[in-house]
């Protein structure tokens, strides 16, 4: 595996004690229709929702930034706002993300809190890129991407849930089994191994791969 990918060191590490954004459904792409204006449609769960400019620029932008924009810096709204103050779609930006919210594509949570437990039992995590092992020099790191182009590279654990939390009904059910399993033990880097510790360390460590749309987050079925 090439080492020319980002590599992130936020998994499973100390915990945030503030609310991140975390994006919810996958973009479908901008829809052009005969009889109606441009649109954007992002598939939440079962339904389609369509988006306006402001809406989905908030919506893509609720990943992370691309670098140079440092992918360990807590992605929170005030974080957001202050990175982007003369972007066209900054006007309203704050209010944009409220509705984003409302639509239920977007969510505000403190990785620690119990609004956690419940978000984790209404969505999981899905991955959207493929799985590239690791090397022989660099065994503790695990890469993300394409054939022969890493794109990000993880921890083990990070990298486990990555490629299995789907396989679960929800992400609460995975972060439970994940717990016990054989992974979770002895663990270097101190982590706990309660559902509540993984749950946390995860959605703190997830934003390197959200920003770089390795990972989704959808609504579980029957989730509402």
């Amino acid at each position: 595996m090439s080492t020319h990918a980002s590599t992130s060191t936020r998994p499973f590490a100390a915990h945030t004690a503030y609310p991140l954004l975390f994006p919810v459904g996958m973009f479908l792409g901008e829809v052009h229709s005969p009889d109606g204006p441009v649109h954007h449609d992002v598939r939440l769960g079962n339904t389609t929702v369509s988006l306006t400019e402001n809406e989905v620029f908030a919506w893509g932008v609720a990943h992370g930034l691309p670098r140079p924009s440092p992918t360990d810096v807590p992605w929170t709204r005030a974080v957001l706002l202050e990175a982007l103050p003369n972007h066209e779609y900054s006007f309203g930006l704050d209010r944009t993300l409220d509705v984003l919210i409302g639509k239920g594509l977007l969510a505000e949570i403190d990785p620690q809190s119990e609004a956690a437990v419940d978000f984790a039992r209404r969505h999981n995590i899905f991955p959207t890129l493929m799985g590239l092992g690791n090397s022989a020099e660099h065994p503790e790191s695990w890469g993300i991407g394409l054939p022969g182009a890493p794109i990000v590279e993880v921890t083990g654990p990070l990298f486990l849930m990555w490629h299995q939390a789907h396989l679960d009904d929800n992400l609460w059910a995975a972060c439970s089994r994940f717990g016990d399993s054989d992974l979770a033990d002895g663990s270097e880097d101190g982590r706990g191994t309660e559902p509540r510790a993984i749950l946390a360390a995860l959605l703190d460590g997830l934003r390197p791969l959200l920003t770089v749309n390795a990972v989704r987050i959808d609504i579980t079925h029957g989730a509402t």
